[in-house]
Formats: C-alpha cells, sequence, structure tokens
C-alpha cells in the first residue's frame, strides 16, 4: 500500500506541512488562505486540531489531519472527522476506516480538502468521476475552470453516443 500524508503535497496551495520531526507547521500559503471559502471550503488552522486520521480507500492508505475533513462541511469526510463514520468500516487494531471505492479519483478528492482546488485528469471517465465525487458529497460544480471544459465536451460526448446506442 502506498501512504499519503498532507505534507507530502507541493506547491503553493498546500495549506498544511509538517516540520523534519513531523509536528505540523503553516505554510506561508497556509497562513495567507486561513479562513478563506473557497467553493465550499472553509480553509481552517490546521493548528486547532492535529489529530490524524488514517483513510484506507481502495487499498491505498491516506493519513490526514482531522482538521483537513473538517474544511468541507457536510460530506461524508466531514461527517467522518466529526465522529459520525457514515458508511466507512472501522478497524480498531489498525485504527483506519476503511473505504472500499476508486482510490485514483480519491486522490482528486482529498487535494480538493487540501487545496481547495477540484481537479479532474483527462484520463478519468466523466460518468466514474461524477459517481465518485457524489459518493464523498461532491458536485462537478466545483471543478476548477481549467479543467471543467475538458470534463463536460466529454460529458457531451458521452452523452451523444449513448443517444446513438439507443437508436
Amino acid at each position: 500500500a502506498h501512504e499519503y500524508a498532507d505534507g507530502e503535497l507541493s506547491g503553493s496551495e498546500l495549506i498544511d506541512d509538517h516540520d523534519s520531526t513531523g509536528g505540523a507547521k503553516r505554510t506561508p500559503a497556509a497562513k495567507r488562505l486561513s479562513g478563506v471559502r473557497r467553493k465550499g471550503v472553509v480553509l481552517v488552522d490546521s493548528t486547532e486540531d492535529n489529530a490524524f486520521i488514517t483513510l484506507n480507500i481502495g487499498g491505498v492508505v491516506h493519513k490526514t489531519h482531522r482538521s483537513t475533513l473538517l474544511r468541507v462541511p457536510n460530506t461524508r469526510l466531514s461527517y467522518l472527522a466529526s465522529g459520525q463514520p457514515s458508511g466507512a468500516e472501522y478497524d480498531p487494531d489498525t485504527d483506519m476506516y476503511y473505504y472500499d471505492r476508486d482510490a485514483e479519483i480519491f486522490m482528486l478528492v482529498i487535494t480538493y480538502y487540501r487545496t481547495g482546488h477540484l481537479h479532474c485528469t483527462s484520463d478519468v471517465c466523466p460518468p466514474m468521476f461524477e459517481m465518485e465525487i457524489a459518493f464523498w458529497g461532491l458536485e462537478d460544480t466545483f471543478l476548477e475552470e481549467c479543467c471543467r471544459l475538458d470534463y463536460k465536451n466529454t460529458q457531451d460526448l458521452l452523452k451523444g453516443c449513448y443517444e446513438l446506442k439507443a437508436q
């Protein structure tokens, strides 16, 4: 299994970071973005609650801060972080929550929680992406502008194919 933690993402939009001892610290970008609401995301100060939550999504292990999961209210992950593990199987031996979901698309979902930017790569099937983000409580309207056009064009193309098959 691959393990991803908040601090392993890079770039100017990184919200949480870790120092060499594994302790949480705030990046300049995080300080600048703290308290900002972006497309349904509340960017909170990660020092409020540094407790880790470990998720196993389709066999891939993700370790993240509880505060990261609370950034997008009224979603499956925010409920989990609030002590309401909707649909998760909890293993007390590993202290891990398991969801039998698509791990590749979950990387896009957790990145949205961390940065406030939802992207969809061109190799992801739009109906599958829509189904997965709906499971997590997100909407395709949260997609960043750079991804929205390609995503909608592919959706329209697939819709046209389905209509041709139906004839």
